[in-house]
């Protein structure tokens, strides 16, 4: 026959033996959570929406020069014009726009008292920047004013031209088209041709767009 201290020291052993298993079970378990934990991976980050500028308006002004035959007279040779440019711009996309263009230029060498005007407009199309260069080509309609000593002679006229825009600041460029055609219907029925060349600066209105 077992003692009473036997049998309750028998009791205590089986608690705590069961007190172990427990404990161990609960470590197990906590190192198994841990685990999964350390394993999974992190969510990801959400992505942050950049605003970009996106060109609205422009306008450019700047130098012109005409190589111009719109005198239509027969013993004089084709003279040069200079004077000024001004042309508003509105985009509709990053690449296409609208341009309306006038040209204020006289005649100083020869012919005093001429004067030509052009007023013209269309499409252009900017391509993507290339080093530093944003290269653009346009095409346009209008009319075109030719006034002399005796007389004013308004033309049809169609344009087509290229050029590129060399950026200063975020708002203003450097405006260069070194050839622009011009042709001109004269009087008699005949289209002249007239070469025209450009230097300014344009002035970019931007807006904020996500």
């Amino acid at each position: 026959m077992l003692s009473a201290a036997a049998i309750a020291a028998c009791f205590s052993l089986s608690a705590m033996a069961q007190q172990a298993d427990s404990s161990a079970a609960g470590d197990s378990s906590s190192s198994t959570t841990m685990t999964a934990q350390m394993t999974s991976a992190p969510a990801p980050a959400p992505k942050q929406v950049m605003l970009q500028p996106v060109p609205t308006v422009a306008f450019s002004a700047g130098f012109s020069y005409l190589q111009t035959d719109l005198q239509d007279t027969p013993a004089v040779a084709n003279s040069y014009t200079i004077g000024w440019y001004a042309m508003p711009q509105y985009y509709f996309t990053k690449h296409l726009s609208a341009i309306a263009e006038f040209d204020d230029l006289g005649n100083y060498h020869a012919h005093a008292g001429e004067n030509v005007r052009a007023f013209l407009g269309g499409p252009e199309w900017t391509f993507a920047p290339m080093h530093h260069l944003q290269p653009f080509v346009f095409a346009e309609g209008g009319a075109v004013r030719d006034s002399k000593d005796y007389g004013v002679n308004w033309m049809a006229s169609t344009a087509g031209g290229f050029g590129f825009n060399t950026k200063v600041s975020r708002t203003i460029s450097f405006q260069l088209i070194p050839a622009e055609y011009v042709a001109s219907k004269q009087t008699d029925g005949d289209w002249s041709g007239n070469f025209m060349a450009k230097a300014g600066f344009t002035f970019n209105g931007f807006k904020w767009k996500r």
